[in-house]
């Protein structure tokens, strides 16, 4: 069993990089200016969890927010997803949690593969495993609460659905600004082509739910 009781022997375990903040969890210094310190004098610190090796693999962290006013929580999402979590678990004072899994070079290589950076799984679930982006460490304590370990256990291995997820979203957005870009790129001579052809169609009976026409000037 795991057994981390303080920041520094989490920093340690973990070889994170952390740079000291202050309660409103803006960072003292450039965040490329984080380095292995274990002694920070701050109550409050950040960490490149995702992307620093252990054991072999990466540290992927999976980032559940649990914001006021949304319609699934990052937990729900997950539960909903059917995906295990019994990991290394950091609570976050808003609710929300920071699952620390373990990645295989060759399961970093197919995120490479997809996306170069970090990106949302959901509305309220980020993965985070590049070392670009800053997590708040255990034990933090900012001006809406601390950070405390839900679930002190080694890392879990990343579950290859994460992967998935990750897959799918980053090609609903291609999709999507393809779209976008498409319908922008009409004309307003294919426009009325369109809408010729339309009224063509109504008029032959062929398109008999087509009830308004829309006449350009």
């Amino acid at each position: 069993m795991l057994e981390i009781k303080s920041r520094k022997e989490f920093i340690e375990h973990f070889g994170v990089k952390v740079i000291p903040c202050g309660r409103d969890k803006k960072p003292y210094g450039k965040w490329n200016e984080a380095t292995i310190n274990s002694d920070i004098a701050s109550d409050c610190y950040a960490c490149f969890a995702g992307g620093t090796r252990y054991k072999g693999g990466v540290i992927v962290v999976v980032d559940l927010d649990n914001h006021n006013g949304t319609l699934e929580t990052g937990r729900t999402f997950w539960d909903r997803q059917l995906m295990e979590d019994e990991t290394f678990t950091v609570r976050t004072p808003s609710g929300g949690e920071h699952l620390y899994f373990l990645a295989a070079i060759e399961q970093i290589c197919q995120l490479e593969e997809i996306s170069k950076t970090g990106t949302r799984l959901a509305e309220e679930v980020e993965i985070f495993w590049n070392g670009k982006h800053l997590n708040n460490g255990p034990f933090s304590q900012t001006n809406v609460g601390n950070y405390t370990i839900e679930k002190c256990l080694d890392l879990a291995p990343l579950p290859e659905r994460v992967i998935f997820l990750y897959q799918k979203i980053i090609e609903s957005k291609k999709k999507t600004s393809f779209s976008q870009r498409s319908v922008s790129n009409i004309t307003e001579m294919e426009q009325r082509v369109i809408i010729e052809e339309l009224e063509c169609l109504a008029s032959d009976g062929e398109f008999d739910d087509y009830d308004t026409i829309k006449h350009y000037p």
